[in-house]
């Protein structure tokens, strides 16, 4: 089967509305069938049907990188769903075994594609989640160091940066990831779109409209950019009209005894 028709279908995971996960289908048949359902069975919020189906994958398929990710994002979600309920010992232990479990799988996925971005992001994710910040950081770093080449790295490691406070440093990254992508307009055009992310945040508005403004130049299929950049442009126009009529008065004749 075909690297295209291989990922046809994708689930998105919210972690914390902290990262997106994306799966991608395996590449042989059988396995390719279980990946469809074991989708449609997260997509119903079947988590323990689609572990099993993903699973099911990884043993048929053992060298599939994206079979790994699959099982270890939905264990992933999983344990980000139970902490949130949790309230006894025994409901944090089964929190820490999944959370366990998808640390274990992420780390199967980078054995079989070092440079799998979306693994990368999850199990960084994970492991802030399970208060383990700086292994978050050398996993990224070494990434970075490991492969130079490619924008991403730098890319994750902006997120994290910023989400633990240091949005200057995140820049920073993104500037370094930018040159890295222009053979690649698509990577690109994703540290365009995080550096107008983090502007916008900072409150520097005309900056982050221009850092979206180059991203929708580059992939103007980018999800979300075209209606944030009309966003931000809106909000621009508004506060420039707002501005005018701040400096527009009513102004008293001389003598006319009118009120201003």
């Amino acid at each position: 089967m075909s690297t295209n028709s291989s990922q046809m279908k994708r689930i998105t995971i919210q972690l914390g509305a902290v990262l997106m996960l994306t799966a991608f289908l395996g590449c042989q048949l059988p396995s390719g069938t279980q990946n469809i359902q074991g989708v449609r069975e997260f997509n119903a919020g079947n988590y323990n049907s689609a572990t099993q189906r993903f699973r099911t994958v990884t043993m048929s398929n053992p060298g599939n990188a994206d079979a790994h990710y699959n099982l270890a994002s939905t264990l992933h979600q999983m344990a980000f769903l139970k902490s949130k309920q949790a309230k006894t010992r025994a409901e944090e232990d089964e929190v820490r075994d999944l959370q366990i479990q998808a640390e274990t799988i992420y780390l199967a996925c980078l054995d079989r594609n070092e440079d799998h971005v979306e693994c990368h992001r999850g199990l960084s994710v994970l492991l802030v989640e399970m208060g383990r910040s700086e292994q978050a950081f050398r996993l990224l770093n070494g990434w970075s160091a490991r492969s130079p080449q490619l924008p991403d790295p730098k890319i994750e490691l902006a997120r994290l940066y910023e989400e633990h406070g240091d949005s200057d440093t995140a820049l920073l990254q993104l500037q370094q990831a930018m040159p890295l992508g222009f053979a690649d307009s698509r990577n690109n055009a994703r540290a365009w779109a995080a550096a107008g992310m983090i502007r916008e945040r900072r409150g520097e508005i005309a900056q982050a409209e221009q850092n979206f403004r180059q991203a929708y130049a580059l992939n103007k299929d980018q999800p979300g950019v075209g209606v944030h950049l009309a966003a931000l442009n809106r909000r621009i126009a508004g506060d420039a009209l707002q501005s005018s009529n701040r400096d527009t008065r009513i102004v008293r004749q001389p003598n006319s005894g009118g009120r201003y």
